[in-house]
């Protein structure tokens, strides 16, 4: 199983879902299980992304990897540029929702 978290540093309730998930992960991935996060921060500098994140991850010692992808949260084609399938998931997803 993998888990894609889309997070930032900066949200609350990412905060909340690592401070579950950093635990989690490491009870669970003898299991097969992986994670993988992707970072939406307010800054499309790499090394601000870094700078940024560094303390996020020392402070719920994650320890599954999270890609910085350069786009900001404030770019309204940010999906389309990081996960450009995703409209297909969405679109087959239309009749159950």
């Amino acid at each position: 199983m993998v888990i894609i978290q889309i997070l930032g540093s900066w949200c609350p309730n990412c905060m909340d879902e690592t401070r579950f998930l950093s635990p989690w992960y490491i009870q669970n991935k003898s299991r097969g299980v992986a994670i993988i996060g992707l970072a939406y921060e307010r800054t499309t500098s790499l090394a601000n992304t870094k700078r940024l994140l560094q303390p996020f991850i020392t402070r719920f010692n994650v320890t599954y990897p999270i890609l910085r992808n350069g786009v900001s949260v404030d770019d309204s084609l940010r999906t389309e540029k990081t996960l450009p399938e995703i409209q297909k998931i969405i679109d087959s997803l239309q009749p159950f929702l």
